[in-house]
């Protein structure tokens, strides 16, 4: 973790060790079961088909509205947030390879007082809608526990930036596990404009860096008083931006070593070929669907460039009541 300060000047720090502090069951939050783990001391990407098997793809697009109603709690089921899931693939260590933590430097930033509307968690009152998040939470965590997880959707406006900030903040809620989202869609960026600050460093300024650098301090922003932690691009983000590949892969590699979870708020699949070289570098990926945008055909165009294995799960955002 790093050095703890009472302002908000940046401070530095790296965790060093294989092994995560392993939670005790009697501090365990709502919906988020205890356990112990190994850090892998590198991981690496698993080799994926070019596309998933088209009758799987199909049927997980066609059932959509019935496995809703088979997996979601009766309670859930007018939450404007209904889930669907099934087993994620977690990427194995490789043998004999060795990579060190990432260096983390924090910057704290504290809430506004008035919570943009998208922070479903954040909110005072107790709504379905944040319901639905915690039992994404519980879900995935009930499954292999993806640690890395992709947030991604068919297309633009989806809601896919709003589950990924619930999502990265459900996790973080109880503190006992250290979250990072991190803002993956470089061209469209969202997460500093609704959490409400300036980035000291933007994402795109700093993947530059460590494209030469690999062992380069990460500048993240920790929002007080939940402790998540993100790494953002500047509002207005940069139309021409591409991700490189290799460097966004090693950095994820370094950065899961330090961080319980990391969360990618990603590009959508059909209109950035960011999202594929994304995946090869997450153990699980969550499609994101809005009730009356997301078409039949999309979704099947979708499921079919993600791996077969991959998708732990299908959130539908704004679903009718029941």
């Amino acid at each position: 973790m790093p050095e703890q300060r009472s302002d908000n000047t940046p401070t530095y720090g790296y965790r060093q060790g294989a092994q995560a502090p392993s939670p005790d069951s009697s501090q365990a939050g709502p919906g988020v079961p205890s356990r112990s783990r190994s850090i892998p001391e590198q991981p690496v990407a698993a080799t994926r088909p070019e596309t998933a098997t088209p009758p799987r793809a199909a049927a997980l697009a066609a059932s959509l509205a019935a496995v809703v109603q088979a997996v979601v709690p009766a309670e859930l089921r007018s939450a404007n947030v209904a889930v669907a899931g099934q087993a994620a693939r977690p990427i194995q260590p490789a043998a004999g390879i060795e990579v060190a933590p990432a260096r983390v430097m924090v910057s704290r930033f504290a809430l506004p007082a008035r919570i943009d509307p998208h922070l479903s968690v954040l909110q005072p009152e107790a709504t379905t809608r944040a319901a639905g998040f915690r039992a994404l939470r519980h879900r995935l965590t009930e499954q292999k526990d993806p640690r890395v997880i992709l947030v991604t959707s068919a297309e633009d406006g989806e809601g896919k930036t709003s589950c990924a900030a619930n999502l990265a903040l459900a996790l973080a809620e109880s503190g006992r596990f250290k979250v990072l989202l991190v803002e993956a869609n470089l061209r469209r960026p969202r997460l500093a404009s609704i959490f409400g600050f300036q980035p000291g460093r933007c994402l795109l300024a700093q993947l530059a860096i460590h494209r030469e650098q690999v062992d380069a301090p990460w500048v993240v922003t920790e929002i007080q008083p939940v402790g998540l932690q993100m790494l953002v691009v500047a509002p207005g983000g940069a139309a021409d931006a591409v991700l490189h590949g290799p460097t966004f892969a090693a950095s994820l590699a370094r950065l899961r070593l330090v961080y319980d979870y990391v969360v990618l708020d990603g590009p959508s699949i059909l209109t950035s070929a960011d999202a594929s070289i994304i995946q090869d570098s997450v153990d699980a990926a969550v499609l994101v669907l809005r009730s009356g945008v997301a078409r039949n055909r999309t979704v099947q165009r979708a499921l079919s460039q993600l791996s077969a294995d991959m998708v732990a799960g299908l959130v539908l955002m704004d679903s009718p009541t029941s």
